[in-house]
């Protein structure tokens, strides 16, 4: 797997894909629908083995224990939300729109109350059927023989408690709100050909970015998409500043490229406590991460620890993949010399458009926000530039997708990435494109590996007071003779260098040294 452009997970059934993650090293979308292709191979085998396990020794599905609300409640909270949901639907903004469903919300549970439709207890039961007993009518009285009821002149018919209204539970009639705020939803995307914002189903969110926000950070970048916003902030450091990972058989790993997804309570309008990094944090972080590692430089062309944070300051979708793209540009702004820019973009998808008065092909969607990734069929992030992917994650509602939709989706992902990308070349004030100068400076020396102990000294007390003389902030060695010194400014940097060359240094013929003290003078036979 080190050599390998494409690390995938992919999950399924016999004849379609559920999910797909991972990441890979500029793979064109041809070449990843191929090893999709190749997945749902293995995927299908495994499928086939367990449906010939559940043959043998599987048990009936408890399909009895699910209860599902009544179908008479979505009549009616069809009823009452009627035209006043269109027109919530078609709020531009997120917030308003927002408030205005949850308006419609109450206004539907109090409408319910008032008519008696809503139960008082949570621990209600539907009405159902009960038996009652009844005699015959032809008999007028019940036939008793030695002490006990004839049965056969007694009957059970079941019939409906009449006096007793259907009731429905507060959680019920919000989750069926739920579902039918999705379906309207959906039928506006299909029919009117326009989503809640007014774009159509290929068309970006308005794009804004700038660089250099915050001057003491060594780089930064405050991305824009809609009403998603990410700060992206790079800070450079020495390899004391890896991210350290323990492993369970060889040493400790060291990552020099790490980035951290921050997703507070307050970009979305709400209080809360900020703690240790939620799952989903982790997730995304780790997904944005892996989009951006591919461009890179190598750590002999870069020997500096690099740490991006992404703190989202505004979400109403893809803000995993406003990371990526406010990264990218934090990574230049901050002078790190990258192989190319990239971009993130996610998209959606209506599967059954014939539901809504469409021809039944599914309805992609590109950069979708957070309604229609919660209303629709899919959640796609595919980052990458115009050339290849660097990383995807792929999550669906529906029974699974085929491939030729998968290629569809790709493609027109594809499109999206290079509008972004457009989008980005237009970001003002532009990236700096070289080092801060509250960036530490990093120098390279190499030495040959039998001197370095002569750098290091006994206990490390020579490396100690070269660092001290000199002012230097680090002095790091490796076996193969690499010498790496961390410094804040270039006096102290130049310093520390003719400390070291004069330790390391091995005369030569012709070699001239002034202004020195002899202490001996040894002869030698030729």
């Amino acid at each position: 797997m080190e050599n390998s452009k494409l690390d995938m997970l992919v999950a399924g059934t016999d004849d379609a894909i559920l999910m797909i993650e991972g990441y890979c090293d500029f793979l064109t979308e041809e070449m990843l629908l191929k090893a999709v292709l190749l997945g749902q191979g293995a995927v299908r085998t495994i499928c086939e083995e367990v449906q010939d396990l559940v043959k043998r020794c599987g048990k009936p599905k408890m399909i009895e224990a699910i209860t599902l609300p009544p179908p008479e409640l979505y009549r009616h909270v069809e009823e009452i939300a009627g035209d006043e949901l269109v027109r919530a639907l078609q709020i531009k903004s997120k917030i308003p729109r927002s408030k205005a469903l949850a308006a419609l919300e109450e206004k539907i549970l109090s409408v319910l109350a008032e008519e008696g439709f809503i139960a008082k207890d949570e621990n209600y039961a539907p009405a159902e059927l009960v038996p009652e007993v009844y005699e015959d009518e032809d008999e007028d009285d019940v036939i008793v023989e030695d002490g006990e009821v004839d049965e056969g002149d007694v009957h059970i018919r079941p019939v409906t408690r009449k006096p007793v209204a259907l009731k429905f539970s507060e959680v019920d009639v919000k989750l069926v709100f739920k579902e039918v705020t999705s379906k309207f939803l959906r039928r506006r995307i299909v029919e009117g050909g326009k989503r809640s914002d007014g774009r159509n189903h290929h068309e970006i969110r308005l794009i804004n970015s700038r660089c250099g926000l915050l001057p003491r950070a060594h780089g930064s970048a405050l991305f824009t998409r809609g009403e998603t916003q990410s700060l992206a902030v790079v800070t450079l450091g020495d390899k004391q500043m890896a991210q350290r990972i323990d492993n369970l058989v060889d040493s400790d790993e060291l990552k020099r490229f790490y980035l951290q997804y921050s997703f507070p309570p307050s970009c979305v309008g709400e209080v809360g406590r900020i703690g240790a990094p939620s799952r989903r944090e982790i997730g995304h972080g780790t997904l944005a991460e892996r989009a951006l590692e591919p461009i890179l430089p190598s750590e002999e062309d870069f020997p500096y620890t690099i740490r991006v944070e992404s703190t989202i300051t505004e979400s109403n979708g893809s803000s995993s993949m406003a990371s990526v793209c406010g990264g990218c540009l934090a990574l230049l702004d901050a002078g790190v010399p990258v192989k190319r820019s990239v971009a993130g973009i996610a998209m959606g998808m209506v599967l059954d458009t014939k539901e809504f008065g469409g021809d039944g092909s599914p309805l992609i969607l590109s950069d979708i926000s957070g309604s229609e990734d919660a209303s629709g069929d899919m959640d796609f992030k595919i980052a990458g530039d115009e050339n290849g992917i660097t990383a995807f994650q792929m999550d669906i509602k529906v029974g699974g997708i085929s491939l030729p939709v998968m290629e569809k989706v790709l493609l027109q992902a594809r499109d999206g990435r290079k509008q972004v990308l457009a989008e980005m070349l237009r970001c003002s004030p532009s990236p700096a494109k070289k080092l801060s100068k509250y960036a530490p400076l990093i120098h390279v020396i190499k030495v040959k590996p039998e001197k370095l102990n002569i750098i290091i000294g006994t206990g490390g007390k020579k490396v100690k007071s070269i660092i001290e003389e000199s002012g230097v902030e680090n002095i790091d060695t490796e076996v193969n003779g690499l010498v790496k010194i961390t410094a804040r400014d270039l006096t102290s940097l130049e310093k520390s260098k003719v400390m070291i060359t004069n330790l390391t240094m091995v005369p030569a013929v012709g070699d001239i040294y002034r202004f020195v003290f002899f202490s001996s003078i040894s002869g030698f036979k030729l």
